[in-house]
């Protein structure tokens, strides 16, 4: 078993404005912290959450609208000032508040701590089935198997989908090769054979054909093509010569009318004055030699000149311009006939050693086309059987083309037949692969949703038995329990729960049980769960998850906690309900096995306050164990202690009292029920040591030497009396050693309790068993009339 938890340290830390100590009893099994609402239990309970289980407790049940973690620092404190430490034996835990949350050193082997609130407790009992089996999720399923089973789910489902997919296409594929089987007179015994044996077929021959027709068709549409640009050429380089041939004609005739002007003189007077305007100073003609020119005069004059020449000069650019066009036209007529012999004889070459019958049947006398076939340069011989050829061959195109079409449409349907046939086979293949992984996949599946539920069954069944158990501690002879969780069938995530309602099963519980029942059902079940996975690390916290109980079943949710306790390495318990913590002051639980923490108010400033609690007998010894005591404390003190002994002695036997209206009795009415009858019979017996002989002490000399001196209460302690002035320390202190000498022996040394449990038919008992109380009934009562045991 690993050390229990012996500190808690907390700063800035939710309620822990300032810095507070919580210091545990690691020999106690159970601490139970006591403080009214707002006190800080929560933040105490919060603390183990934060440290053990990295997560900021109670705010992760609220919707805060933004990250828990920005409330964990306390009102007025950064996120850097929160400081929680857990310490362990010789091991402590340091955790802050970190960007994404708590941040623990060291990481590992920290306390295993399992809290339930009363938000837990609603989740458990009121939920939907949803929510319930989510609550219970890190409890009954294995860590990411539901992850795992969707997946698989999934898989199924993309799996079923693929094999719907293939056999749709399987179909689809049918179909089409039914159809060509059909549109060939369903030839073979069936279309897959036929397709076969299709598919098999050599198609080499077919794509050389429409590659060679396809070569010739080309062919002739360069050879067409380089026609139509000769023909042009042609066209135009006679269109040319003709204006170039008119233009030469005019100028002609402009010439003969003047005599005198001329083109050559024309072009001598241009370069004459183009020579002369680049030279502005010469003095001497460049041709005759004659000096002193005026060369502006001369410029002058040679511009007059060619103005009076403007007509010829028009004609003799126009006449240039038509030569160059008539040269450029011949130039590209030349480049055309080339082109023009070129492409037919490329044609004519293909044609001749083409092998198709199309061009066998034309019975072309290729000796009439040698000068073609065998000149490199055009010539008019060359171009004359070029035209002769183009002339001769040019209709062989069609055939060419239906030629083309035949076979493209052969091989179209040798593919269409082997297409079908390959994908018919592929998703055969891919079916059968598909429906055989499908068949897999959902074994897998139902075996991995089987092993699950049976897993998540046995978990249910396992708590359902130790819930029961639980509960009929809580509520004997009730007529309420056989609780039953289960998986809701063909459902995933869902956890129904019944129980018993007298005679009446399989209920509802929300229905028929009362809060308080609800609430011990919870409890009942939070402990099932962290029994059934408990590590040697577990510590239990309960965060005031009681609410309101009646004394009896008070006291067996106390004996419950103390015996669930021996299998957690530490159970901590928080409440808020007084009438638990007055069962330890007033000695009906045992302190002996049991740490009582009390906090006080809170304030901002101080933050928890710890206090130190004590039983009523321990407080009444610490007053008169001072030299100078508070008689009034002390006096009221063991007064109130000693009516709680014999309102227990009353109570327990029956007595006979007087009854007044309000059902309160005086520390006389009390002291009187304990008649001469009862008194014969009433003692203990009690070791000095644990598991020594016992001893056996009559009680009503010790109940009337208390009761002896009760006036003492009423004068000193409980009311302004100036007899009570008069009675010194001594009678005091002697009152309230009596009430203590009473005390010490009906409560017991060992284990803190007064005899509530009944062992057997003679005697009750302390919880440790230790101190016997005798007699077990009133002496003659009916043994029917025997009180309860608590």
């Amino acid at each position: 078993m690993s050390a229990k938890i012996n500190k808690l340290l907390m700063a800035g830390f939710r309620g822990a404005t300032s810095q507070v100590e919580v210091a545990f009893e690691p020999s106690k099994a159970v601490t139970l912290i006591f403080g009214e609402n707002g006190t800080g239990k929560s933040t105490i309970a919060d603390a183990f959450d934060f440290v053990c289980n990295r997560s900021c407790g109670s705010l992760e049940n609220y919707s805060l609208g933004e990250p828990p973690r920005r409330h964990v620092a306390s009102l007025g404190c950064e996120p850097s000032d929160v400081k929680v430490t857990i310490t362990s034996g010789v091991q402590t835990w340091f955790a802050s508040l970190g960007g994404n949350g708590p941040v623990v050193y060291p990481q590992n082997s920290c306390p295993d701590a399992r809290i339930l609130r009363r938000r837990k407790i609603l989740d458990l009992i009121e939920t939907q089935p949803k929510q319930r089996f989510e609550a219970l999720k890190t409890y009954i399923t294995v860590p990411n198997i539901e992850k795992s089973e969707n997946a698989l789910r999934d898989a199924c489902n993309e799996t079923e989908k693929s094999f719907n997919e293939a056999s749709r296409a399987l179909g689809q594929a049918k179909d089409e090769l039914e159809k060509l089987w059909t549109a060939e007179n369903k030839p073979c015994n069936d279309a897959i054979g036929w397709a076969a044996l299709e598919s098999q077929k050599d198609t080499s021959k077919l794509q050389a054909n429409i590659a060679e027709v396809d070569k010739l068709i080309l062919a002739f549409q360069n050879a067409e093509t380089a026609l139509s640009s000769l023909d042009k050429a042609e066209a135009d380089e006679k269109k040319a010569l003709e204006e170039l041939v008119a233009a030469e004609a005019k100028l002609k005739e402009a010439e003969s009318r003047q005599t005198q002007q001329n083109a050559e003189l024309l072009s001598l007077l241009r370069e004459a004055k183009t020579y002369i305007d680049k030279r502005v100073t010469l003095t001497q003609c460049p041709v005759c030699e004659r000096k002193d020119i005026d060369s502006a005069k001369l410029l002058k004059r040679l511009g007059e000149r060619i103005d009076e020449m403007a007509e010829l000069d028009s004609l003799v650019s126009n006449t240039k311009t038509k030569k160059r066009q008539t040269e450029s036209k011949k130039s590209v007529a030349d480049q055309a006939r080339k082109d023009f012999c070129q492409k037919t004889k490329t044609l004519a070459i293909l044609l001749k050693s083409c092998a198709l019958a199309e061009v066998k049947g034309q019975n072309l006398e290729w000796d009439n086309f040698n000068t073609l076939l065998s000149e490199q340069e055009p010539s008019d011989t060359v171009e004359q059987q070029a035209r002769q050829f183009w002339k001769t061959m040019s209709e062989l195109r069609q055939p060419l083309k239906n030629r083309k079409e035949i076979d493209q449409k052969s091989l179209i349907q040798h593919n269409a037949i082997k297409g079908q046939l390959e994908t018919l086979q592929e998703k055969i293949v891919q079916a059968t692969s598909q429906e055989d992984l499908l068949a897999k996949l959902q074994l897998a599946l139902k075996i991995v949703s089987k092993e699950r539920k049976d897993y998540v069954e046995n978990i249910l069944d396992s708590i359902s038995v130790e819930v029961e158990r639980l509960y009929a501690k809580l509520h004997p002879r009730e007529d309420i329990g056989k609780i039953r969780f289960y998986l809701k069938p063909n459902a995933i995530g869902s956890l129904e729960f019944d129980a018993q309602f007298h005679n009446a099963s399989a209920l509802p519980p929300q229905a028929y049980y009362s809060e308080s029942h609800l609430d011990t059902l919870g409890i009942c079940v939070f402990l099932a769960l962290a029994k059934h996975f408990k590590t040697e690390r577990t510590i239990v916290v309960l965060d005031d998850v009681l609410t309101s109980v009646d004394g009896p079943h008070l006291e067996r949710f106390m004996t419950l906690l103390h015996e669930e306790a021996e299998h957690f390495n530490q159970m901590i318990v928080t409440t808020h309900y007084r009438l638990w913590r007055d069962r330890y002051r007033w000695a009906k639980g045992s302190t002996a096995n049991t740490q009582i923490i009390e906090l006080g108010p809170w304030t901002l400033q101080n933050g928890l306050y710890v206090g130190e609690f004590m039983t009523a007998i321990a407080e009444l010894e610490k007053i008169i164990g001072q030299p100078n005591f508070n008689r009034e404390s002390a006096a009221s003190k063991a007064g109130v202690i000693l009516e709680s002994l014999l309102d227990f002695i009353t109570l327990k036997y029956r007595c006979a009292i007087p009854r007044n209206a309000r059902n309160e009795y005086t520390l006389g009415d009390l002291a009187s029920g304990v008649d001469s009858k009862l008194a014969k019979e009433l003692r203990t017996r009690k070791p000095v040591v644990a598991a020594g002989q016992k001893l056996e002490i009559q009680l009503k000399p010790l109940i009337n030497a208390a009761t002896a001196s009760q006036w003492i209460r009423n004068c000193v302690g409980c009311h302004f009396n100036l007899l009570g002035s008069e009675v010194p320390d001594v009678d005091v202190r002697s009152f309230c050693q009596n009430v203590m000498d009473l005390s010490s022996n009906l409560i017991c040394a060992f284990c803190e309790t007064l005899p509530t449990r009944r062992p057997s038919g003679s005697y009750w008992q302390c919880k440790c068993g230790e101190l016997e109380l005798y007699p077990l009934i009133y002496p003659g009562a009916d043994p029917g009339t025997v009180d309860d045991e608590a």
